[in-house]
């Protein structure tokens, strides 16, 4: 038997480890049990308060630190099923899963990853003069990729006080990084290396008990860490990995259906409310994920990852004249701050939230921490200009895979690196660069750094094949490009590049593409190493991918293929390459494009994938030759069709015949529907979360066809969108909006002016179309810029040339005549559209407006103007506003209902409809919504369908029950539902939103004015009301808050909360000069006010009655002249649709500036920036609780008619609805300081 020694032990893997990992991997397990030993016998030396919680029970709940049982099987993979060894794919190694073992590639692949083996470190303590981390020894490459027991959940909010705290760590690692490299100490640098890849999941891991504080937790860590006790912090780290399977379930396959959809559901509505609608719309119409368990899927997978490769040249980095990386730290910042911090984490524990926590310089306090950005920036350089050692790199590069499933069956593999990583990458590949290599590159290739580049490359093929009697065009499949170019070429091509930045970029790509990083698969706590590492092609996702695929495919493929003797146009957009002009040119070139993508880039093309398509008065001359592709058709057409479907189908736009496009949208309207009908029976249960995806992400699910597809081929797919935004919009209300009068009208308004924002798709594709025409076509054909020098044209055949017309864009000139002369196509489809824009907005006898975008001659359409089709539907929607105002004005006194809603409705009454749902402000069930949504429109209460006409018994104003719930909100009742429901949730927000921006605000202060009573006259007002009975009359005046938002420069006001309901007091339209609602209320609001004062003075004995009933009192006395102190009263109105009045809108912008100045340092952000997001953060809560807080009253008061208690929700329950803007700030990190334009782009990520 042999001897029991660590040498023994050491798997023979360690033996080959890169250099530096081998520092505890080979006596990584020892470590940790010769630590847990000690812990066992010797207590730790830390207060009682600071002792260890007894071995955690098993725990329950949806955090759980999941990692794999140690001593896995060979071959575990996924959810614990075995594998059989003979049906593992063949692969470079085997896989193994114990702690310290690490993915070895064949030295065949490549020398310079050849792995070697360092003396084992001492054990720590075991030097009186040991380097502080030293006990980083025992960090090895598992706690590194997060395999088997080193896979942690991190906590998703670090707490303020301690990001300070760890942006320090990461400063103190980085200063020993760069002081050891100085004192050539390679020991000290990996140990330091080694600190700074585990620091995260050192201090913000989920703790084992998931009952434990979490913020407490890290703060104990944190403190550790400034007391130098790196020993204890390490070995609580390694006593967590090594806790038993038991306590760290992992998670199965074995769920019901029902329970998936009940899973995937929950999840959207977290993504939704966390902000990311993109995000959340993929998890609802994906098709899922590959089990890694199957042999077939891991096969699959390796066939992706080919495992030889040419060897990669890196002598030049031994030029000391070569060019270095820079970055910009200010640009770093901006990297980092527009981080998702929703993003999948990779291998590393390097995650975006982590990465934004320690990144707030702006609310640090001490010089040291501000240093953070500085340090990362230096630490960025040494890591992009390969000066760290290779093991670094082979970690740093690993990817997690998910494998996706494609909707035939495949697999597509999506890989997450590291997070710092990335970052690094982005600040070195910044708009600057990607300029650089877009020269370079351009204008064959459109995918780097081209605004609008796949619409140019798309209308310029559509107008080649459509309008030039000679056209043929080839689009080329290249099989699994980016996967598979060879990397050696990338390097080689970089290294030849004229401009220093852009040759520098060779440093980078040697030292991420020289490894064969490891790839890991499964799910967290039972992540392993798959039977393949990354050794070819570049990682899909990747900041560096696309440049570096453009630039080689340019120089080495396309730029040959321009200097053909007879030429065609190659058009690319990243692997999709298309070659254009005479069919004889580009029959020719075909095979010479086939055979350099492969002796260049090792890339293969499948010419049966690949196609060809020609204009009509072509197909005659292309066929008398020998095709080296398919012609492009549809090969299954439905039987009703009985010609030919010819075409080609170029950045997912259909370019052919009318038959070939019509069944392509077909197929897209298909998937259109498909996923919106899923998403919807997804959140059958939330129509707030299915309003939010409706209007920000289905219905613009078309709009990308309908900017470069012909109106003409749109119109049916536009009709079939409206149809389903319809039927989708009714049943998220309960009723026909189109049968509510003006419903038609408001749903396709936007909501900044009334409407529901669902615009008519019908009315939409010819502003797409248009206005894509008019940006794309002056970029086609080569121009003069001002300076006299030439811009290349982006899809310059002769023809189109000679379409667009010599000079039509010379010198910022823009002239669409020529354009418009040719008799194109798209030209007369782009004026037809323009024309009947124009018509639309015109006013009653002329053809054209006489101002805005749409006053333009075609000729001139969009000359100067950015965003064009923004402006173009902002000009038709505010044509159609004034007209549906005009129709109101015109209508006799009094008006309709659904007239006085349109009018009364502001920003506040459609908070609600855009609001992200989460939290008690803003969450509502699903009969609350609906009420909100249908008053919103002035239509009938769906709750009130069921019992409309019956008798309501209550004290005052009571009736049957009309339509729209009027009378059981405006009707007396006992039980104060009113204050529950409407008034006291939006006193205690504004109070809490005041004291929030350090103002000063007391709610419901009772002793304001009874302070100014003098006892005595208390005791006489007493006892006279004893003798009367008339004790009511004692109660001294509450107003309902006593603020001061600015305590510097502000004053004591007094504000007044009032609710109304829709009744003929507020809501009747016959009074021109008061219009009805909010401010018919508020106006006389001061002078009740001031008669309740002068009747309380004269209730007391402080002054003698005047003259006049209710008029002023003999002399002021001491109540009024309290109120007098504190004029004018601000009356906050909150009508019976939401809106309020302008007191409510002038407080909120107090506050909000207010808040901006105290809060903006917390928040990251400028002051008028912190400002502006709290302001609108007021808006939403104070308006959701508004229309909130009426549709809770009406169905708690119709649980009076018939038990509907599943319907109301939790109405009963919701009253503290109080905002906090402390939270908010908190929020603006943990959504990315983003904005909700990615949401659609995020919240349509």
């Amino acid at each position: 038997m042999a001897a029991d020694t660590p040498d023994a032990r050491r798997s023979p893997r360690v033996a080959n480890a890169p250099p530096g990992l081998a520092l505890g991997a080979a006596r990584g397990r020892e470590n940790v049990q010769q630590t847990l030993f000690t812990r066992a016998l010797a207590p730790r030396p830390l207060p009682a308060s600071r002792m260890p919680s007894p071995p955690p029970k098993r725990r329950r709940g949806p955090f759980h630190p999941l990692t794999m049982r140690p001593n896995a099987v060979h071959g575990l993979l996924g959810n614990g099923a075995p594998i059989p060894q003979q049906t593992m794919p063949a692969g470079p190694r085997n896989i193994m899963h114990d702690i310290g073992l690490l993915p070895i590639a064949s030295p065949s692949v490549d020398p310079a990853d050849a792995i070697r083996q360092a003396p084992p470190p001492p054990l720590v303590g075991q030097q009186p003069d040991a380097h502080p981390f030293q006990p980083f020894d025992s960090i090895t490459p598992s706690h590194v990729l997060g395999l088997g027991t080193t896979s942690f959940y991190s906590v998703k909010y670090i707490p303020q006080a301690q990001q300070e705290l760890i942006a320090i760590a990461v400063v103190d690692c980085i200063e020993q990084i760069e002081n050891s490299r100085t004192a050539s100490d390679d020991l000290n640098r990996d140990r330091a290396l080694k600190a700074l890849q585990i620091l995260p999941v050192l201090f913000t891991r989920l703790p084992p008990d998931s009952q434990t504080n979490h913020a407490r937790v890290i703060a104990l860590r944190t403190q550790q860490w400034v007391d130098g006790n790196f020993a204890l912090l390490i070995a609580d780290y390694l006593s967590d990995c090594a806790l038993p399977a038991s306590d760290r379930p992992v998670g199965n396959n074995t769920a019901s259906s029902r329970d998936r959809d009940e899973r995937t559901a929950r999840r959207a509505v977290h993504l939704m409310e966390e902000g990311s609608l993109s995000r959340a719309r993929r998890e609802m119409t994906s098709n899922g994920l590959h089990d890694h368990s199957d042999p077939n899927v891991l096969a699959a997978l390796a066939s992706k990852h080919p495992q030889t490769r040419k060897p990669i040249d890196s002598t030049f980095l031994a030029d000391p004249n070569f060019p270095r990386i820079k970055i910009d730290p200010d640009i770093l910042m901006t990297a980092i701050r527009e981080l998702d911090h929703l993003a999948a984490p990779g291998t590393s524990p390097w995650n975006n939230t982590f990465l934004l926590a320690i990144s707030q310089v702006i609310s640090f306090k001490t010089p040291r921490a501000k240093q953070i950005i500085l340090s990362l920036t230096r630490y960025g350089e040494l890591f992009v200009n390969g000066d760290l050692p290779s093991w670094l790199y082979y970690l740093a590069t690993a990817v997690r895979n998910v494998s996706l499933k494609k909707p035939d069956g495949g697999l597509r593999p999506i890989g997450m690196g590291c997070s710092l990583r990335r970052v690094l990458t982005k600040a070195v590949l910044h708009e600057g660069v990607n300029r650089k290599i877009a020269t370079v590159v351009g204008p064959q290739q459109v995918a780097v750094g081209v605004k609008s580049g796949i619409s140019m490359s798309v209308f310029g093929a559509t107008i080649h094949l459509g309008d030039d009697p000679e056209a043929t065009t080839i689009k080329a499949d290249v099989q699994n490009a980016f996967g598979s170019i060879e990397r050696s070429a990338v390097v080689e091509v970089l290294t030849e590049m004229e401009d220093p930045e852009l040759r520098a970029l060779a440093r980078l790509a040697c030292c991420l593409l020289s490894p064969a990083s490891p790839i890991t698969i499964g799910p967290v706590g039972a992540r392993v190493l798959a039977p393949c590492n990354s050794v070819i092609g570049l990682q899909q996702g990747s900041n560096e991918g696309m440049p570096f695929f453009a630039l080689p495919l340019h120089v080495r493929v396309i730029k040959k293929i321009t200097r053909l003797p007879n030429p065609p146009l190659v058009s690319s957009i990243a692997d999709d390459i298309n070659l254009s002009g005479k069919a004889t040119a580009v029959f020719a070139a075909f095979p010479q494009l086939t055979s350099l993508l492969l002796s260049e880039l090792g890339l293969t093309v499948q010419p049966t994938k690949s196609a060809y398509a020609t204009h009509p008065n072509a197909a005659i001359a292309a066929g008398a030759l020998t095709p080296p592709v398919p012609l492009g058709q549809r090969e299954q057409l439905p039987a009703s069709t009985a010609l030919p479907a010819l075409g080609i189908v170029h950045g997912g736009v259909p370019i052919g015949d009318d038959v070939f496009i019509r069944l392509h949208l077909d197929d897209v309207w298909k998937k259109v529907e498909a996923d919106a009908r899923r998403i919807h029976n997804t959140l059958r249960d939330h129509p707030q979360h299915r309003h939010q995806m409706l209007t920000l992400s289905t219905q613009h699910t078309i709009d990308y066809w309908l900017q470069h597809v012909h109106p003409d081929h749109t119109l049916e797919i536009a009709q079939r969108m409206d149809a389903l935004i319809t039927e989708l919009s009714n049943d998220i209300a309960g009723i026909d909006i189109d049968a509510v009068p003006l419903g038609p009208e408001r749903k396709q308004l936007p909501m900044r002016l009334g409407g529901l924002g669902l615009r008519a798709r019908v009315q939409l594709r010819n502003a797409a179309y248009a206005s894509t025409v008019a940006k794309v076509i002056p970029l086609l054909a080569p121009s003069l810029n001002n300076a006299g020098q030439t811009v290349p044209g982006y899809y310059a055949t002769p023809h189109i040339t000679q379409l667009i017309g010599a000079g039509s864009f010379d010198n910022g000139s823009y002239n669409l005549g020529p354009f418009l002369a040719s008799g194109c196509a798209v030209a007369k489809g782009a004026y037809a559209a323009w024309a009947e824009l124009q018509a639309r907005v015109a006013p009653t006898g002329s053809l054209t407006p006489a101002s805005g975008p749409l006053a333009q001659p075609f000729s001139s359409m969009g000359a100067g103007i950015q965003k064009l089709q923004h402006a173009i539907t902002a000009q038709t929607e505010e044509s159609e506003h004034k007209c549906l105002n005009d129709r109101i004005e015109a209508m006799p006194r009094p008006r309709s209902r659904e007239a006085i809603v349109y009018r009364a409705v502001d920003e506040y009454s459609r908070a609600f409809l855009t609001v992200l749902p989460g939290g008690k402000q803003t969450n509502m069930c699903s009969a609350e919504f609906r009420e909100c949504y249908v008053r919103y429109i002035a239509g009938k209460s769906p709750a009130c369908a069921p019992f409309e006409g019956q008798q309501l018994n209550v004290s005052l104003r009571g009736g049957p029950l009309d339509a729209y719930g009027d009378i059981a909100v405006a009707a007396a009742w006992t039980g104060n539902q009113e204050s529950i429901f409407r008034h006291d949730p939006i006193v205690q927000t504004l109070a809490s939103a005041i004291k929030d921006v350090g103002g000063y605000a007391v709610a419901e202060d009772s002793a304001f004015f009874s302070s100014v009573l003098p006892p005595a006259a208390i005791a006489a007002a007493q006892a006279q009301a004893a003798l009367t009975g008339q004790t009511h009359r004692l109660r001294v005046i509450t107003p309902d808050v006593v603020v001061r938002v600015d305590p510097a420069r502000g004053r004591l006001q007094l504000i007044e909360v009032k609710t109304i309901a829709f009744c003929p007091s507020y809501y009747t339209d016959n009074n021109a000069a008061l219009p009805p609602g909010v401010a018919r209320r508020a106006k006389p609001l001061e002078a009740e006010y001031l008669r309740k004062a002068r009747a309380q003075d004269r209730v007391f004995g402080l002054a003698l009655p005047g003259p006049h009933l209710n008029g002023p009192n003999a002399s002021i006395g001491p109540i009024e002249a309290k109120l007098n102190t504190v004029k004018p009263i601000r009356g906050i109105v909150i009508g019976a649709f939401g809106e309020v009045s302008a007191d409510t809108h002038s407080l909120v912008k107090e506050i909000a500036a207010q808040g901006g100045r105290k809060m903006y340092a917390l928040m990251g952000v400028s002051p008028m920036e912190a400002a502006a997001r709290i302001k609108k953060q007021l808006i939403d809560t104070i308006g959701t609780i508004a229309a909130r807080g009426h549709a809770q009253l009406l169905l708690a008061r119709l649980s009076a008619l018939a038990p509907i208690a599943a319907q109301r929700g939790n109405t009963t329950n919701s009253n503290q609805q109080i905002i906090s803007l402390n939270a908010l700030a908190r929020a603006h990190y943990r959504r990315s300081i983003g904005t909700r334009g990615g949401a659609q782009a995020s919240a349509a990520d």
